[in-house]
């Protein structure tokens, strides 16, 4: 996988680490999705509203891939980012309601800003779950309680999860 960023006056490469992140997430997604559909999708533009366009490379087919990260909690955020040492796993038990509330208010952010773009193709949303305690299964038991909102611009949302089995993230969820 290549990340993109730009050279130092060192030879050496600086990277914005959130470019770094979402660039990372559309290609585990693409991968994934490509797999799983049969197409040969890949990023033709890093950009700002939505975060990619993606194109396949067989077909004129054009899309944009808004991507955002679900953490349980800023905390595990910055312990996950190596900013902090404290441990990153909450409760399982009793905390996926609180997951899935954090989720919810994401979407109705996404949505809210997603709106908003003057953007003439099919827009997916890409959410990295990266709390590593929670899975896919955990998702698909309860995913009545995933709320998207009237006035959603997003024709496909997508919820890419760590697997187990590949090493990767390639766990892909559809929710819309």
């Amino acid at each position: 996988m290549q990340i993109d960023g730009i050279a130092d006056a060192h030879g050496g490469w600086l990277v914005n680490e959130n470019d770094a992140l979402e660039e990372a997430a559309c290609l585990y997604f693409i991968d994934a999705y490509n797999k799983s559909h049969g197409t040969h999708f890949e990023i033709k533009e890093h950009r700002d509203r939505p975060d990619f366009l993606v194109g396949a490379s067989n077909t004129s087919e054009t899309m944009g891939v808004e991507v955002t990260y679900l953490y349980y909690d800023s905390e595990e955020a910055k312990t996950l980012l190596g900013r902090s040492s404290l441990p990153p796993h909450p409760d399982k038990e009793k905390n996926f309601d609180a997951l899935a509330g954090r989720l919810n208010d994401l979407l109705m952010d996404k949505v809210k800003a997603a709106v908003a773009y003057d953007f003439g193709h099919k827009l997916f949303l890409l959410v990295r779950v990266a709390c590593p305690v929670f899975n896919k299964s955990d998702f698909e038991m309860c995913s009545d309680w995933i709320d998207l909102h009237s006035g959603n611009p997003f024709a496909e949302v997508w919820l890419l999860f760590y697997s187990e089995q590949t090493a990767t993230f390639s766990d892909l969820l559809q929710i819309q």
